[in-house]
């Protein structure tokens, strides 16, 4: 009887503790996904290695390849995410016809992507710049051949757009003789100059920089991320970002870290701050940015396979933030309304990491846009909002 009275007492306190505590809001909803058809082409079957949004314009950036391996440059855009059309393109370099696109970004009418195809006699990467405006044609800029090629020739990376100009993210042999981080950049999104003399930018005795990604504040110009190999300790690198007004001119940002490999690899604006995610040891990570400096706020999933582990993209819609990436296994989506909490979503198809498999985000007027290549590239839209 005491033993039946005393748990009876337990179930009213808590029945009463119960009453005094809010609910905590439902979670939100799985997405519900729509696969997106892109137009056919003759030439072969699309490959979408990128995607970007802007008021009125939604941009699917890539190529169509051949049964033999060849490329061809394409770029598809819509109006409402759901019906697709082809952009006429326009080369006017030997490899333009073979180009594929591996970045696009916008600014109000005009979109520039980053097309690129090997040539030569060691194969290595012919890139230029493209730039349109909506419902035009997309025309090849020729640049120099040491603009983004040449013996000092790494990688470009992620293009962004902002009210400061744009932004074309990368690696190369910078001007002291080191591998390290350089940045492009073009007031109209044709006349792109290198910046691979900015101290903030270059390796040094610390370590190898990298850049990974680059994001377009309002108003106050750019800001990159990526990490450090540390001198000495190539296995654990150290989390950096950087920050410019113009894109011109840079400053170093500290990002605490302890022992373990880290690093950032996606940032979006994120109310008055930033939001990045990253790697951190066998996890993701995800950090905070404010004008005061960086924090780490979280960890999460876990890591693994053989495959390189990334994040390959990030938005923020509201006061929720979407991110896909691979754990070396496949890709996973998560979704945060908190950046201290990101949980997992089914993605609409599963995407084996490794080889040539990429998924990437973009988001506008609440639906969320999701491009995924694996075996075969696809389209995928759902409302969010």
């Amino acid at each position: 009887m005491t033993r039946m009275r005393y748990a009876g007492a337990v179930l009213v306190a808590l029945a009463l503790s119960g009453c005094t505590q809010h609910p905590s809001p439902p979670p939100p909803p799985d997405l519900s996904w729509q696969e997106i058809s892109l137009p056919g082409n003759a030439f072969g079957r699309p490959e979408v290695r990128d995607v970007t949004a802007c008021p009125g314009h939604w941009y699917a950036a890539g190529g169509y390849r051949a049964p033999d391996g060849t490329t061809t440059p394409a770029l598809w855009s819509t109006v409402d995410g759901r019906r697709w059309r082809s952009v006429p393109t326009q080369p006017k370099s030997i490899y333009g016809p073979q180009h594929r696109f591996s970045a696009v970004a916008c600014r109000g009418d005009t979109v520039v992507t980053i097309g690129s195809a090997p040539g030569g006699v060691h194969g290595n990467l012919r890139t230029n710049t493209w730039i349109g405006a909506a419902g035009g044609t997309l025309t090849e800029i020729p640049a120099a051949f040491e603009l983004f090629g040449g013996p000092r020739q790494i990688g470009v990376g992620q293009l962004v757009a902002g009210d400061r100009g744009w932004l074309l993210g990368g690696a190369r042999t910078d001007a002291n003789g080191e591998a390290g981080a350089a940045v492009w950049t073009a007031t109209d999104g044709a006349a792109f100059r290198l910046i691979d003399a900015d101290p903030a930018l270059e390796s040094d005795a610390r370590g190898e920089t990298v850049l990974t990604g680059v994001t377009a504040l309002p108003g106050k110009g750019f800001v990159a991320v990526g990490s450090m190999v540390p001198t000495g300790n190539p296995v654990a690198r150290q989390p950096l970002a950087w920050r410019s007004p113009d894109g011109g001119h840079w400053t170093r940002e500290t990002v605490p870290h302890d022992a373990e490999d880290a690093d950032i690899e996606a940032v979006v604006p994120r109310g008055d701050g930033l939001l990045a995610l990253g790697i951190r040891g066998n996890s993701f990570g995800a950090w905070l940015g404010s004008a005061t400096g960086w924090r780490p706020v979280t960890r999460f999933g876990t890591l693994g396979g053989s495959a390189l582990a990334q994040i390959t993209g990030l938005v923020a819609l509201g006061g929720t933030a979407y991110a896909v990436g691979s754990d070396g296994t496949r890709y996973r989506l998560w979704r945060a309304t908190d950046p201290s909490s990101w949980t997992e979503l089914p993605m609409p198809a599963a995407v084996p990491a490794g080889g040539p498999a990429m998924a990437r985000l973009a988001t506008l007027d609440g639906q969320l846009l999701l491009a995924t290549d694996g075996i075969d590239s696809h389209l995928w839209l759902a409302s969010v909002g």
